[in-house]
């Protein structure tokens, strides 16, 4: 009887310790994404929209020499490299469209988009996109569109698509000075994803 109650003692003491080290890690997440939600490269203008759907674009210059087949070699060797290294947890990766006489590739990704993950505290989302790039004289564009989320699929799961969930009207309080708490999260990853995959692309065609 003796031995049953310490190890009942013991038992509760441990989901105690657990559950005061999962409450500290989401008091110290929840602050570092306070101050996220009102960093200024979260906010205006920071989600782009195309004709009401939001796109992300960017072009990235070639170094001089580099031929247009040279460097869609190095597209489509970096996408390769990228949706497999160890901090991607890539669920899925589909090519949408290859044109090698045109330089020009697009692929369907979903992966988790991390939030946080400590001890007894995960919250993830499934991320779902496409990339394109396109190799042009001097420069390659790359674009990011078709963005939805995948969330709670364990407990009640909620589809959100980008124009719904993560643009400036969507996520942002009338003054344009904040990110709303339920979906800023979501806005700050998608751009940390982004502002991600144009810096690697850069170095993978500038080495």
């Amino acid at each position: 009887m003796k031995q049953t109650t310490m190890k009942a003692t013991a038992l509760t003491l441990f989901f105690l310790l657990t559950t005061m080290v999962s409450n500290a890690y989401a008091q110290l997440y929840t602050g570092e994404m306070k101050k996220l939600r009102k960093d200024p490269h979260y906010l205006k203008g920071a989600v782009p929209e195309e004709n009401g759907l939001v796109v992300f674009s960017a072009e990235i210059p070639l170094p001089s020499g580099k031929s247009e087949g040279q460097a869609f070699d190095e597209v489509k060797h970096w996408i390769g490299q990228y949706f497999t290294r160890k901090d991607t947890e890539v669920l899925s990766r589909k090519t949408l469209d290859l044109d090698s006489t045109a330089c020009y590739v697009q692929v369907g990704i979903n992966e988790y988009m991390v939030f946080m993950n400590k001890s007894l505290a995960l919250d993830r989302t499934q991320f779902i996109f496409s990339l394109a790039v396109k190799v042009l004289p001097g420069k390659a564009v790359v674009k990011m569109s078709d963005i939805s989320y995948f969330y709670e699929e364990e407990r009640d799961p909620q589809r959100y698509q980008a124009e719904e969930w993560i643009t400036d009207k969507a996520c942002m309080n009338k003054k344009g000075t904040r990110l709303f708490p339920m979906n800023g999260k979501f806005r700050i990853k998608t751009i940390d994803k982004w502002d991600d995959i144009v810096a690697s692309l850069t170095k993978a065609l500038n080495d």
